[in-house]
């Protein structure tokens, strides 16, 4: 019965997709008790596909009023952004290790999709890209030593407009 369950409730629930608004009122009240398997069901939806901004603000929603353990936030990690991830970072350090490092792995892909996307957690933490940083390609402006400069001008390395 239990490898039935797990055979073919995964297909089910990615089938039914993050926006079935049924899927979505379970989500939103989910019977004492279910915790282990909403997890499991935010799991199967989001591991594919980024999850739709419905189930976000569901889950948000479930964790500030009913369910106040973070670890339903995991799964989501990845879609959230900085000023969402933040507040809640003291308490997903706290979880045991093995959370933790999912918490680690979804915080990396959302950083990594970012990367594709040009948004959610990636584009909040970058630096300054290379045409934000104000023009010193002189020599005055360069730390470093003039083999630096060489190794910088032959690989094509340049922090404003190229000589």
């Amino acid at each position: 019965m239990v490898q039935a369950f797990h055979r073919h409730v995964p297909i089910l629930i990615r089938e039914l997709g993050s926006s079935y608004k049924e899927l979505l009122h379970i989500i939103s009240d989910p019977p004492k008790g279910s915790e282990n398997l909403l997890t499991l069901v935010l799991q199967i939806l989001t591991q594919e596909v980024a999850p739709s901004s419905d189930l976000i603000a569901t889950v948000k929603h479930l964790y500030e009023t009913k369910l106040k353990d973070v670890s339903i936030l995991i799964p989501l990690l990845s879609s959230l952004t900085k000023d969402e991830v933040l507040p809640i970072f003291p308490l997903l350090l706290n979880l045991p290790p093995e959370k933790f490092q999912l918490v680690l792995a979804h915080i990396l892909q959302g950083m990594f999709l970012g990367i594709f996307r040009g948004t959610t957690f990636l584009g909040n933490f970058r630096g300054p890209r290379s045409s934000e940083i104000p023009d010193a390609n002189s020599e005055e402006d360069f730390v470093g030593t003039s083999k630096d400069l060489t190794i910088g001008n032959f690989l094509g390395i340049y922090r404003g407009s190229p000589p």
